[in-house]
């Protein structure tokens, strides 16, 4: 809904910017001059920025759904993948660029894309592209397209960046708040247990075989710990795939689709990367194995379930590690959330450990739907995680690289 909710009328602003029939009406000659883009030309494109690829690729797929029958076009440029295909859709104009910050100037920079012909700027998830450092890259930007661009900026949390960005660079601009009272979506049931953090993977566990999800998704704070906790689940019978920024581009849009796809693979361990955006529609349960640092991922988590009207279960499994967090997601919720518990006879007692420390796994471990590659501790490739923040150099000067790691968050986990 939200996507659509920036695509339509720019859409319809493209469209209207055509050029009218001779027999036109003086109604319709009116509302075009009032909404159509002024002077339209082909080389004119409308930019979307998003924080991960994946959203990227989930916003393209709305833009060919809305605009099959108009003919307007898009194309998703990332980091992970080839230059080549995106250089191509670059030279042939298209109407709409969905892009991640990274490799977007990477293109910048190597004069593949002109900004100058960008007629409406959309930032799609702008706390969280604040949230993992492109806040340089994001200005950085904004101050090589023209001044009178169409400028939306769409966030879950409006924060002090996101308002001061937008307040910078825009003229006058309107702020729209859409149930700014509601924290959490109302048809999720949220309970938190309170556990030792060793007692976490009997809890998961349990809680997974207790509810049998439809489509579930598991949340944890470390990616080291994703393949660890989706080892633990296929050891324990529990067919589980593991996102994070450790798999190649290939490997994340493979699990992606087949976690979408009517399988068994029906369980996804993931970081924060996934918890943006995405829209998967069965997902009826979601697992904090840890609960996140700050209060607006958690909202963000469990709005992962409940969508389109349907009913959904968060739990949050809470240690001694996870106590300051709970007390600023409780803050921030403005009540205190559920304390659920679970009885003796309902925890599973018969299942093989958790493997903290690969030193001690004798087998072998391949992450279910990861295109085939070797799990354990891997070293992220370069350029492939469109997360790092980048200096203000035009094309050609000493600006950013093309290595794409994402920054530690100060007072938190790397």
């Amino acid at each position: 809904g939200k996507t659509a909710a920036f695509l339509i009328p720019i859409m319809e602003r493209i469209l209207r910017a055509r050029p009218l029939p001779p027999d036109a009406s003086e109604e319709l000659k009116e509302l075009c001059a009032k909404r159509a883009f002024k002077d339209w030309k082909p080389q004119n494109f409308v930019l979307i920025l998003v924080p991960t690829r994946e959203l990227a690729e989930q916003v393209q797929e709305n833009v060919h759904k809305l605009s099959e029958v108009s003919g307007l076009r898009g194309f998703a440029i990332y980091g992970g993948t080839g230059y080549d295909r995106q250089k191509d859709a670059l030279r042939n104009s298209v109407e709409f660029i969905v892009a991640t910050p990274g490799r977007l100037i990477d293109l910048y920079k190597e004069h593949q894309v002109d900004l100058k012909q960008v007629r409406a700027i959309i930032f799609d998830e702008a706390d969280r592209m604040f949230d993992m450092g492109f806040k340089d890259d994001m200005k950085y930007i904004l101050q090589r397209v023209p001044q009178d661009r169409q400028f939306l900026v769409f966030s879950a949390t409006l924060n002090f960046d996101v308002l001061n960005t937008a307040y910078e660079f825009g003229a006058d601009p309107v702020e729209v708040n859409i149930s700014r009272d509601q924290s959490r979506a109302e048809n999720v049931k949220d309970e938190i247990f309170h556990v030792g953090n060793n007692d976490k993977p009997q809890h998961v566990l349990s809680l997974l075989k207790m509810h049998n999800p439809r489509q579930a998704i598991i949340f944890t704070n470390f990616k080291l710990n994703v393949e660890k906790i989706t080892r633990f689940l296929n050891d324990n019978g529990v067919p589980a795939m593991a996102i994070s920024s450790l798999l190649t581009q290939a490997q994340r849009t493979k699990v992606m689709a087949q976690f979408k796809a009517e399988n068994d693979l029906n369980i996804l361990v993931a970081t924060d990367v996934a918890a943006r955006g995405l829209d998967v529609q069965g997902v009826d349960m979601v697992v904090n194995y840890e609960l996140p640092m700050d209060a607006e991922s958690y909202v963000h988590r469990i709005g992962r379930t409940g969508r389109a009207g349907a009913t959904g279960l968060a739990f949050s499994l809470v240690s001694e590690k996870d106590v300051d967090s709970l007390m600023r997601i409780e803050e921030y919720l403005k009540k205190k959330v559920e304390v659920g518990y679970m009885e003796d006879k309902d925890l599973i007692k018969d299942f093989k450990a958790f493997v903290y420390s690969d030193r001690n796994y004798s087998g072998n471990f391949e992450s279910r739907g990861d295109g085939g590659g070797r799990g354990g501790d891997r070293k992220p490739r370069s350029g492939g995680s469109d997360r790092s923040p980048r200096s203000a150099a035009g094309p050609g000067g000493r600006g950013p690289r093309g290595s794409e790691r994402r920054p530690p968050r100060p007072n938190g986990p790397a």
